[in-house]
């Protein structure tokens, strides 16, 4: 889950041609150090707008991928005039982040999850129609012919959340892909809630580091659950040890107290 995102945001952020670097260097370490704070603004591109008297904080650009982070807004470090950012300071609105779920029938499958990143900043790509997956997620059904009046008619409600799992009613009037904007890992599971339209959901890797449900046509109401099998497994560890333990105090304290009442019964000499 790491690895994806950090890949992700360091691409983002600085390139294909300095990926590598934010990846196994600043990333992982203090970004405040001025070596890495100097090398990263030289690489990053920000866009500052004005301040405008109608908003609360100004807003700042960020590049196009980072607008998938869902990040609403950035603080930068004071500094000098002569600093850096040539002054800047303070907190930031970012333009136009993307919302935690959206609804896509236009895709592309890119086996090589490191094949996406360069596609998805390429002329021509559209992140607001076209999502990147990793493998086809429907069999025998073709999304990409959809009416136009069937794009709108999809709604997305949140009823039960969390730390580590939502509930979602969906309502498609075609089939469609649902973009979620968390960050992608094999520990989470889709479960069908009654009601539901499907029988089995899917969570696949999209637009390299976020997830993906392919639905048919429908309501669904669905429970997304982070469960990865080693937390299940030392859930179940936990409870058989915490059985054990107290079977093990019973039976001592069970002994125990057959030894007070043989003691108490025995004959003084």
């Amino acid at each position: 889950i790491l690895k994806r995102y950090a890949t992700f945001f360091a691409f983002a952020l600085g390139g294909k041609e300095h990926q590598h670097y934010l990846v196994n260097d600043v990333e992982l370490t203090n970004i405040l150090d001025p070596i890495s704070m100097s090398l990263m603004t030289g690489i990053f591109k920000f866009e500052f707008e004005s301040r405008d008297a109608t908003n609360t904080y100004p807003f700042v650009k960020m590049p196009p991928l980072f607008r998938l982070t869902r990040c609403k807004y950035v603080y930068f470090w004071p500094e000098p005039v002569d600093g850096i950012l040539g002054g800047v300071t303070g907190i930031y609105q970012v333009r136009d982040p993307f919302p935690r779920f959206s609804i896509y029938r236009d895709y592309r499958v890119v086996p090589d999850p490191e094949d996406i990143l360069p596609l998805m900043v390429g002329d021509g790509t559209n992140l607001e129609q076209t999502i990147f997956l990793e493998e086809q997620p429907f069999s025998g059904v073709d999304v990409s012919g959809v009416p136009p009046s069937a794009e709108g008619d999809s709604r997305v409600n949140v009823f039960d959340e969390s730390t580590d799992r939502f509930s979602l009613e969906v309502q498609l009037a075609a089939p469609g892909i649902l973009l979620i904007t968390d960050a992608y890992s094999n520990g989470w599971k889709a479960t069908p809630l009654p009601g539901s339209a499907q029988a089995n959901y899917r969570i696949l890797p999209a637009d390299h580091a976020f997830q993906a449900v392919p639905l048919k046509a429908g309501h669904h109401r669905i429970q997304l659950e982070y469960a990865p099998d080693i937390v299940v497994r030392g859930m179940w560890l936990s409870t058989v040890s915490s059985l054990c333990t107290a079977v093990a105090c019973a039976l001592w304290g069970w002994i125990c107290l057959r030894r007070r009442r043989t003691a108490y019964r025995s004959p003084i000499v």
